[in-house]
């Protein structure tokens, strides 16, 4: 029995905890550094449930991961280190998370991510949001959904550049680069060729440039 009224009692706890999750984990998921993550325990039972209904699971949990207890796992899903999955978050088969990506919700929204879905390092995606089976987020992108305005892609699409994307609809297999696009439909338009357009460098109309003036 601890009593946790000091900080190094507090760390003395969460280290025991963190062994314990990894003692009932080790064998049957991979856990690259066991100093240095964090497992809730609804997501340990899942985790070991999962394993005997469709085991064996694959799954690699990065260095300084963390994992909230609303997470809902999947085989064959890499985590990166430093990654942080908190609120309801849904991982389908073979999602890989790549290094310090964020994904979270608030109570009562869902994301999810579909079979197959690459999300690469530090990319930022929140609240009522689901990304199509076979898509790929690249990195530099923040996905943002509400209640009245989620967010939807279809499978097969692909995010990169610089882009910010609010409560939007976008099509199969779409290739958005380099844009800021809020409340709106991304429609997949084929050329002459038959190959999807691609979207790229679509900006807002900017507001108070009167506010902007030269040194």
């Amino acid at each position: 029995i601890l009593a946790f009224n000091v900080k190094s009692v507090w760390r003395q706890m969460e280290s025991i905890a963190r062994k314990w999750a990894y003692e009932r984990l080790k064998d049957t998921i991979t856990i690259v550094d066991e100093e240095d993550f964090f497992i809730a325990d609804e997501v340990v039972d899942q985790i070991l449930e999962l394993d005997k209904e469709n085991g064996p699971l694959d799954i690699v949990i990065g260095k300084g991961v963390h994992i909230d207890a609303s997470v809902q796992l999947n085989r064959r899903v890499q985590i990166g280190d430093r990654s942080r999955l908190t609120g309801n978050v849904i991982l389908g088969e073979n999602v890989h998370i790549g290094v310090g990506v964020e994904l979270s919700t608030y109570p009562n929204q869902t994301l999810q991510l579909d079979e197959a879905v690459q999300v690469l390092s530090r990319n930022i995606l929140k609240g009522n949001l689901q990304i199509g089976a076979g898509s790929r987020i690249e990195s530099g992108v923040i996905m943002t959904g509400s209640d009245d305005f989620p967010l939807r892609t279809g499978e097969c699409v692909t995010i990169k550049g610089t882009s910010y994307l609010y409560g939007c609809q976008v099509d199969d297999g779409l290739s958005i680069e380099h844009s800021v696009i809020k409340c709106s439909h991304v429609k997949a338009i084929r050329n002459d060729d038959g190959v999807i357009q691609p979207v790229r460098y679509i900006l807002p109309t900017p507001e108070g440039l009167d506010s902007v003036t030269d040194l």
